[in-house]
Parts: structure tokens; sequence; C-alpha cells
């Protein structure tokens, strides 16, 4: 005990004191529970009943002072600086604020922009600015940590990631990147270990059924990966960039680079991004015996061009987007542990070609969205470690267009509608088969918001929604659905 007690005292000498009172700025009463901290440390406190705070033996140095409470505003920063001994007397009044949700803006919960306090859905919209705090090497790893979401994973950076959500299979979740289908015909699933987060700008989960929005895939729900749009100004030209290098274990690197360039005829930008792992890692077998996980290394690289040019003038104004996104990998395919494979290898291509021209029509009343896309993919599956010798190829295509158009009705309600074809071409090369698929849709989208100015209920809003879709090979299907949203409470808003 002796020789702990000694640095304590120590410190105790040394260092200086931090205290203060906390009120309310409108009735000059003392404020309970309000925390009081110094940035980037961990030394802080909270306000008794009399509103008061101390922050004893705080060593020798200038510090932020950060001071937070739900439901009132951040005062300015403030910066102290402590010395041997010193006491410091910081008081502040606090101003009331009214508490919101984030005003989010989703455009996958109804097919237009609308604020996620106003759907019948539960969304996340995750911004790019948390992507890259998080760092993730595929969309996998970057939806992980979402309520609702479920992966399986199969091991290793290379091997195969499905999706499950709200206890729905991995085919009944629909995956889009800007609007465009990326579940593949064949298997109706989508591998996330071969989803790259290049040139993405937000991503957007919706939870639950969705069939009266996008068909039967989206039983489970929808993620919408949306690309970075261009922040267009003819007043501006400018050319950025960014290099990044990363280097983690089982001798994974990853090297990426992004540019943008804006120029007065549009703005052109892209990436690139080799990710190299060799995947191979110790565990415990059932009999107890330390063994290498071999054969889950993977290859991969990822490139995305996109081109956006501003139409008409600025009260029309329309946006013509151009992507295009291509993905190689070469994996490595090791099996279970139980029956481990060490030379099996998958290989994966895609090619993604998107064509979108969206803006005004008509009048300021009417938006419209033309979508023309096209995904090619080519898979192939090696392994000669098995009784019967697989080596499986498969490539598969799919073309699709889509027609949209929101109409403002009056201020309160609006309209979206549209229409869409689709055509799935899947080849089987080992036996030289195969199958298409033509599809049909339309559907129909109304919402509607009541405010309220006065009184504790703010606002309620309604969307009904139709879809009716035709399948060459499964027939027709009509989906209907109905949601309503109430948001209600002064300084505590709920929905």
């Amino acid at each position: 005990m002796a020789f702990i007690s000694i640095p304590l005292v120590l410190r105790a000498a040394l260092g200086g004191s931090l205290s203060g009172i906390i009120t309310d700025a409108t009735n000059q009463k003392p404020l309970v529970g309000v925390n009081v901290y110094l940035r980037n440390t961990s030394i802080g406190t909270s306000t008794d009943n009399a509103g008061y705070y101390k922050i004893e033996n705080i060593p020798t140095g200038q510090y932020q002072v950060c001071i937070e409470m739900i439901g009132y505003e951040k005062p300015p920063s403030k910066y102290v600086k402590i010395t041997s001994e010193q006491k410091i007397e910081l008081n502040l009044a606090l101003n009331v604020q009214t508490i919101n949700f984030e005003e989010c803006v989703t455009v996958t919960a109804t097919r237009g922009h609308s604020l996620i306090t106003e759907v019948p859905s539960s969304v996340n919209v995750i911004k790019m600015e948390a992507l890259e705090s998080r760092n993730p090497q595929n969309l996998a790893e970057a939806l992980q940590n979402i309520q609702g979401v479920y992966f399986k994973d199969y091991g290793g950076l290379g091997n195969t990631k499905t999706i499950s959500m709200r206890g729905s299979s991995s085919e009944q979740v629909l995956v889009m990147l800007d609007g465009q289908r990326l579940n593949n015909p064949q298997t109706g699933q989508v591998d996330f270990a071969s989803l790259a987060i290049e040139g993405i700008e937000r991503i957007e989960v919706v939870r639950g059924g969705n069939s009266a929005l996008y068909g039967s895939d989206a039983v489970g729900g929808v993620i919408n990966i949306i690309t970075k749009s261009s922040h267009h100004d003819a007043q501006k030209k400018s050319v950025t960039g960014s290099i990044k290098y990363t280097v983690g274990s089982f001798s994974s690197v990853a090297f990426e680079n992004e540019a943008t360039s804006r120029q007065p005829f549009g703005e052109l930008s892209g990436s690139y991004k080799l990710l190299e792992s060799e995947g191979s890692f110790k565990y415990i077998d059932d009999s107890g015996y330390r063994q290498t996980r071999k054969n889950a290394d993977i290859s991969s690289q990822d490139v995305y061009l996109k081109f956006s040019r501003p139409v008409g003038d600025s009260l029309f104004s329309r946006l013509l987007d151009i992507s295009y996104k291509y993905y190689s990998s070469e994996r490595g395919a090791p099996g279970t542990i139980e029956d481990l494979y060490n030379y099996a290898k998958m290989w994966d291509r895609n090619n993604q070609y998107n064509l979108t021209f969206s803006g005004k029509v008509f009048n300021l009343f009417n938006d419209f969205r033309l979508q023309m896309y096209r995904h090619g993919s080519w898979n192939r599956y090696l392994n000669n470690e098995t009784a019967a010798y697989t080596d499986s190829r498969f490539t598969v295509n799919t073309n699709g267009l889509e027609a949209q158009m929101k109409t403002i009705l009056i201020p309160q309600a609006s309209l979206t509608y549209g229409f869409g074809l689709r055509s799935d071409q899947m080849t089987n090369l080992q036996t030289d088969t195969t199958h298409r698929r033509l599809s049909w849709y339309g559907f129909l989208v109304n919402e509607s918001t009541i405010g309220f100015n006065d009184g504790f209920v703010r606002s309620v809003s309604f969307v009904p929604s139709l879809r009716f879709d035709q399948t060459s090979d499964y027939g027709h299907r009509f989906s209907p659905k109905a949601g309503t949203v109430i948001n209600f409470g002064k300084y505590w808003q709920t929905s």
C-alpha cells in the first residue's frame, strides 16, 4: 500500500483543480448531471444537486473543457492552463436546446428524397465520414455493426460473406448500387467480400419488408450503395486526390488511391484499390492440436470511374451520371475446418455499367429519373481434392432500364411512380446451357404529411405503396404496403 500511495500523494501535490457551478440560463437554477470533462483525456466529472462540479489532481498543461447535457446547447470551447497547485473556477449558464432526430435523407425507403423521421421504415444511413473512420476493407466489414444485420462469414478477407436481415435468408435481402440490382440471378445472393467501398458516398440500410417497392427479393430488407455524387460548380476548378496504404495481420496489405477533377464541363472521379492477404491463421482443432488453416488468401483489384455533367439551367437543373465499376479477385477456398482444401480456388470478374439522367421536367413540381445499366460477371470454382473433380464456370449478364417520376400534388403530398424492365441471362460454361429470364414491373408510392404548429403531435405521415411484377418463369405478383409515422414531443422528439 505504501508503494501505491506515494505517487498519489505526489500527484495531488503537483496537480491543479477546476471547479464551478452550471446553471440554466433561463431560470438560473442549478443543473444536475451535467458532464464536465477534459477533451482527449479520461479526466472528468458531473455536477451534483447544487450544480457544482470539481475536478482535482489535474496534471500541468493546457486543456479544452467540454460541457455537455442532453437538452442544452454546448457552450463555446473553453481552454484552461493548469499549473502546479492552481485552482481555477469556471461557471457557466447553458441555453435550452430542442432535441431533434438527425435530419438524414433517405432515397431508398420511399424511392425519393425523404427525411428518415417521416418514413415508416427502420433506416440506417452510413455516411462517408463514418466509413473512413472504420477503415473497412469490404462492405461486410462496413455493415457488421448495424442493428438487425447478421453476416455469415466463411473466414478470412477472401472467403464468402452473405447477409441476413431480421432473420431472413441472404436471397431475401436486395442489394443495389445506385439503384442497380446486384443480386446474382442464379443464386439470389450477393457475396459481400467482393464489394469494395471505393467511390461510395453513403450506404442506406432499410430493414423489414420492402417488396412493395423493390420486388420479392426485398422481403428482409434493402441495402443501397450510393456512389459519390457531383458537387459541380461552374465557377470553380479543382483537382483533389488521396493515397492510402494499409498493413494488417495475416500479411494483409491494401493500396488505395482516388482523385476528382472538377471542371466547367463536368466532374470526373476515379479510384483504384489493390488488396492482398495470405489469410493463414492458427487454431486448435477438436482433438486439442494446434493447426494452421491455409488457402485463405486473396488478391483483388477494384476500379471505379464516374463522370457527372449538369445539363440545363439552374432552375431546371438536370444531371447526367455515367459510371463504371470493375472488380476481379483470385481467392483461396479452404472449405470447412473439418474438410480442409489446400488448393481449391475461386475467381471472380465483375463489370458494372450505369447511366442515370435525372432532374426537373415540365415544371418545378416534377422530378424524373431515367436509369440504364448492365452487369456482367464471370465466376469459376476449381477443386481437384475431392473424388468428384470440380471445375464450375458461370457467366451472368443483366441488362435493365428503369424510369421514375415524382410529382408534388400539393405541398403536403407527393406521388412517386414508374416502371422497369430487366433481362437476365445465366450460362453454365461446363454444360453449355443458358437460362434466360425477362421481367417487368410497375410501382406507385404516395407520401402525405400533415404538420401541426401547436400541440403535442408535431406531424403525421402516411406512405401507402403498390407494386406489380411479371416474370417469364414465375408469373405475376401484386405487393401492397401501407405505413404511418407519428412525430410528437416538444423538447424530446419521438417518432
